[in-house]
């Protein structure tokens, strides 16, 4: 093999990714916990308290844990300590009424909290079974680390209310 051909397969393998198959990032007990890591809410008025962090806790509450009505459409944000590349993103229903289930969303990408980069969008997600979770996968072409990852909701399955369980963020970490 030549000299160049060397380079070019280390320059390969420097940029191979491992894709995680489950969500690897910790589990949160607050707003603000673990250290490092941040979670908010933005748009309708969230009920029964059901905070944006409860949607990373990794926990089955049996209900939801992220609800909001007045309007319906809003969302949720995660910041990590450090850029993290997301490559799949899960979300978990939550149990009945499946009309509060999400049916159009879009996952987005920001390094400063300000201007964000669409990674995915989604619509027409409907029939929702209770506790169902569904994976979306991100085009090679959108992927790239980011410290803020938000999940923006803009139409439900016919309810006053939306809400869901959990948002699994599965991340591409270079191998």
């Amino acid at each position: 093999m030549s000299l160049l051909g060397v380079k070019k397969a280390l320059l390969t393998t420097r940029l191979r990714y491992i894709q995680q198959t489950s969500d690897t990032l910790p589990a949160m007990t607050s707003a603000t916990a673990p250290s490092g890591h941040e979670a908010t809410g933005f748009g309708g008025t969230a009920y029964f308290s059901a905070e944006a962090w409860r949607v990373f806790d990794k926990r089955d509450t049996g209900s939801a844990d992220f609800s909001l009505q007045n309007p319906n459409t809003g969302g949720v944000q995660r910041k990590t300590p450090s850029p993290i590349r997301v490559w799949r993103f899960g979300i978990r229903n939550r149990g009945s009424p499946n009309n509060q289930a999400l049916k159009a969303f879009a996952l987005y990408g920001s390094n400063d909290g300000s201007n964000y980069t669409l990674l995915l969008s989604v619509t027409g997600q409907v029939s929702w079974g209770d506790y169902e979770e569904r994976y979306f996968d991100i085009p090679k072409s959108r992927r790239a680390a980011f410290l803020y990852h938000k999940l923006e909701i803009t139409e439900n399955n016919g309810s006053a209310a939306t809400s869901f369980n959990e948002l699994y963020l599965l991340q591409e970490v270079r191998r």
